[in-house]
């Protein structure tokens, strides 16, 4: 490993462990004053939920090297309708589209993709099975395994990351690509400044082994509660996520292996930044203007992915719409759900400027 790989390496784990510090704290006076409250946690496996929406289907995709893919499908068998394919982002599962899936699943056959390492996908071990070549690999794969000609590609958080990069690599496939609050790969850290510096410091936290996965597990998933349903950083609208809907994100988050697979996202792209380790195929494709037409929603009040990141996206993007949602949090699918799915009506339907 070369120099300044490391000693970038070096810098992202010191800023993990500044930025940790605080909340090692908090978690030791609290694991000392309360203990038992501090590792309360339900046995999610044991918990009945009723299902989220009638008439779905789970399938399980061979995407090759001993990896499945979970799929959640509005059909069986092939798709007799147009396709429209869903990656979700983190800490999410499946379940983030259901305002989606109920709008749109007359007119098109819905494939929802949960990620390698979330829900029922395999969870191979080590962060560099996570890389975003693999994790496009992934979604690619699933396309093919369709079998149609093209598909609606949609994603947000982690999911629209690797929407973008496979539509880069693959527009072929693609007929029109819908982003939710997910930067263009050029643009995050092009983007990057004070603010957004800070909002990203969950980014370098994560880098730190075990850590991370304490404090996420604390007090049965408290931390969910402030990621997904408290202000700043959780959904706006009273009533957006249900206590059944979390009781779903901790069960799926508390598969095993699924916390740590879902930070080795973060852990895989930080090392491969530090290491200058990329895709030549995806090197390559980041350079091409982007022919696909694509729809870019983003929150105005987005915490983690400040709008600012929306900067300079014309330059990539050839036919490209951008809507902003009033008052909406970086769960923008939940947050505001008619919005966004009227966003998303108008651009399927509509031309592209």
């Amino acid at each position: 490993m070369h120099l300044p790989g490391l000693v970038r390496r070096g810098i992202y784990l010191t800023i993990g462990f500044i930025f940790a510090v605080p909340c090692a704290i908090f978690q030791l006076l609290y694991f000392a004053l309360e203990p038992r409250r501090y590792l309360r946690r339900r046995n999610y496996s044991a918990i009945e939920t009723p299902p989220l929406l009638p008439n779905i289907h789970h399938e399980m995709v061979d995407v090759g090297n001993g990896v499945s893919i979970h799929t959640v499908r509005t059909f069986q068998g092939s798709p007799t309708k147009p396709t429209m394919v869903l990656v979700h982002g983190f800490p999410e599962f499946w379940g983030s589209w259901r305002h989606q899936i109920k709008e749109f699943r007359n007119e098109f056959d819905i494939v929802a993709i949960s990620p390698r390492g979330y829900c029922l996908s395999s969870k191979p071990k080590g962060y560099m099975n996570y890389t975003t070549t693999k994790l496009v690999n992934d979604i690619f794969a699933v396309i093919q395994a369709l079998g149609v000609g093209k598909v609606v590609l949609m994603g947000h958080d982690w999911g629209g990351a690797l929407c973008w990069l496979t539509a880069m690599l693959h527009p072929e496939v693609i007929s029109r690509l819908v982003i939710a609050c997910a930067p263009h790969p050029k643009l995050l850290l092009k983007n990057m400044d004070v603010k957004q510096f800070f909002s990203s410091w969950y980014m370098y936290v994560f880098q730190i082994p075990y850590l991370p996965e304490l404090i996420i597990k604390a007090e049965d998933y408290k931390s969910f509660d402030s990621m997904l349903l408290n202000p700043p950083l959780g959904v706006r609208r009273p009533g957006a996520l249900s206590q059944a809907d979390m009781d779903e994100y901790k069960k799926e988050i508390d598969r095993p292996g699924a916390l740590t697979a879902s930070l080795n996202y973060y852990r895989a792209m930080m090392r491969s930044t530090a290491y200058g380790i990329e895709d030549p195929a995806m090197k390559e494709a980041m350079q091409r203007p982007l022919q696909v037409p694509t729809l870019c929603i983003w929150a105005d009040c987005d915490q983690a992915l400040r709008p600012q990141l929306l900067y300079g996206l014309g330059r990539y993007v050839d036919s490209l719409r951008v809507e902003m949602l009033k008052n909406c949090s970086h769960y923008a699918q939940q947050d505001r759900p008619e919005e966004f799915n009227s966003a998303v009506r108008d651009f399927l339907v509509g031309d592209v400027s």
